[in-house]
């Protein structure tokens, strides 16, 4: 089978979406298909065409301001997804392959497809935003193409509900062997993993932290990742009562990232927005628990509820503190289910599933 995977942004950038279509494509090579990755040359220092485990990768337009528009609102530089859209109608062709897996982002490249070639598309839905803009496209776009996935189940219910389209549930997938399980009394501290902008919230984080320092907890709090908020929280932190126990990393290799999974007491994703954080699945192949709040857009409650592996708390950073006490409290309960239901989450299963 010939695949081809049509997304706005692709390994080396970095980010959620990006490690999910990298482990994709790797894992569809993996079971003998041929993979080809289509996306925006993001900068000068990457080739416009490489191939890199066996997976051919095709760049354009070379745009190093794709995700600095001079229009804050439309989130991406109009002209460049506009040329995007355009190569991608001429890319995505159905005599060239058996199946074209489209992100949800940018959406425009679904709109500008041939529609001779959509009935072999698969529309992978990442998120649910608010807003008439998104919730016209997403009653119109599912029954544009030939499939949809979702990469949780509160996506797919959501895009579902919307289109009246059956929207199939595809999680981003891990490689279990690759993480270990530390014993709960060689673990401590709060981690958060990811990357660090407006809409991950993380202010929420340290403030629920300074609470729980303040009632007795001892551990530390770790963030791990690097974004545009990066700078003012490191800043605003250091007036913090407990600036000496608030951890910024920066950006961390992968190595360092499996280490942190399994030696930290707890997992927190405070995020407005969000569909299926890879970070979840990678914290439930560590056997570590999760918190996260009870925003709308927040896909990590629904995978939490219905993993048990942790506690959604009210979007305040009081109940957010209790909630990660409250985790600790119970931390074998959850982290048994953590490594439970991590195995559904193998990308062999999930990619079978997928071209099945």
């Amino acid at each position: 089978m010939k695949v081809g995977i049509f997304t706005e942004l692709y390994t080396p950038h970095v980010g959620g979406q990006e490690v999910r279509y990298a482990e994709l494509a790797a894992s569809i090579l993996q079971l003998g298909h041929s993979v080809d990755v289509y996306c925006v040359r993001h900068s000068a220092d990457v080739p416009a065409r490489e191939i890199i485990a066996g997976v051919s990768i095709f760049r354009y337009p070379l745009a190093e301001n794709y995700k600095q528009p001079l229009i804050g609102p439309l989130r991406r530089a109009i002209i460049p997804l506009l040329r995007y859209s355009l190569w991608v109608r001429r890319m995505a062709r159905p005599d060239k392959y058996d199946v074209m897996i489209f992100n949800q982002w940018p959406l425009a490249h679904v709109v500008f497809a041939r529609k001779s070639g959509r009935t072999k598309i698969v529309l992978d839905w990442c998120e649910v935003r608010s807003g008439q803009f998104y919730r016209s496209l997403m009653k119109w776009l599912p029954g544009a193409t030939g499939r949809n996935i979702a990469v949780s189940l509160a996506v797919a219910n959501s895009v579902a509900a919307a289109s009246g389209c059956h929207v199939e549930y595809i999680p981003s997938g891990i490689w279990p062997s690759k993480y270990r399980c530390e014993d709960r009394t060689r673990r401590s501290g709060i981690v958060y993993l990811g990357r660090v902008t407006d809409h991950k919230n993380i202010g929420l984080l340290i403030e629920a932290f300074e609470m729980m320092r303040e009632a007795g907890y001892p551990g530390d709090l770790i963030i791990a990742g690097t974004g545009p908020a990066l700078g003012v929280l490191t800043t605003a932190s250091k007036s913090s009562r407990f600036s000496a126990n608030i951890h910024f990393l920066g950006f961390v290799d992968e190595d360092t990232k499996i280490r942190l999974l399994a030696s930290s007491e707890a997992l927190v994703i405070p995020s407005r927005r969000e569909g299926f954080p890879r970070v979840v699945a990678e914290g439930m192949a560590s056997g570590l628990p999760i918190a996260t709040v009870d925003f709308p857009d927040n896909g990590t409650k629904t995978v939490v509820r219905d993993y048990g592996i942790g506690i959604v708390a009210e979007p305040t950073a009081k109940a957010l503190s209790v909630a990660v006490a409250d985790v600790l409290r119970d931390w074998s309960v959850y982290s048994e289910n953590c490594l439970k239901h991590s195995s559904e989450l193998d990308w062999k299963i999930l990619v079978q599933k997928l071209l099945a």
